[in-house]
């Protein structure tokens, strides 16, 4: 089976967040559909952007081809980050207020114009920066990292006790 490159391997993984996207800056989509859009869009876009800064920010951020566009793209998943912190401590799977649902709808039009800004600018000079061999190596640090947060993650959430099974002391 022949390895795919980080190219197609991001490309992939913004699918899911345009799926999402769509839903949260919908006026039409109910509460309860944003807030479940929500709750996968927070993890989805966890996994990613992190995945993206090891495998590929990190790797490339000194080609002078990328440079620029990378350092943005850090800056702009920090701003994502805080929204995402911000949505996670909240209460919002219980209580979707309109405060909440603002916060989202910003966090993916963010996301919107990284992914847009990715697919149409980073993602082509990256390709003009790197040979094949090296896109396929970053894939590669790309898959490794997604699989290692992913199974993190699912730790993480499994040794969480819900709420009736916490003593209180």
């Amino acid at each position: 089976m022949e390895k795919e490159n980080i190219i197609t391997l991001i490309k992939n993984d913004h699918k899911p967040l345009k799926e999402g996207i769509q839903i949260l800056t919908s006026d039409s989509a109910k509460p309860a559909q944003k807030k479940s859009a929500l709750k996968k869009f927070l993890v989805d876009l966890k996994l990613h952007a992190k995945s993206e800064e090891a495998a590929l920010y990190d790797n490339v951020v000194d080609k002078k081809e990328v440079h620029d566009v990378i350092l943005e793209g850090y800056e702009e998943h920090a701003v994502a980050d805080l929204l995402a912190d911000e949505l996670e401590a909240s209460n919002f799977e219980s209580d979707f207020s309109d405060e909440l649902q603002a916060k989202s709808k910003v966090l993916a039009e963010l996301v919107k114009h990284h992914v847009e800004e990715e697919e149409e600018e980073m993602l082509a000079d990256l390709k003009k920066a790197c040979s094949e061999e090296e896109l396929v190596t970053l894939g590669e640090q790309y898959t490794k990292t997604y699989q290692m947060l992913t199974t993190q993650l699912s730790a993480a959430r499994t040794s969480i006790k819900p709420e009736s099974e916490m003593t209180i002391r």
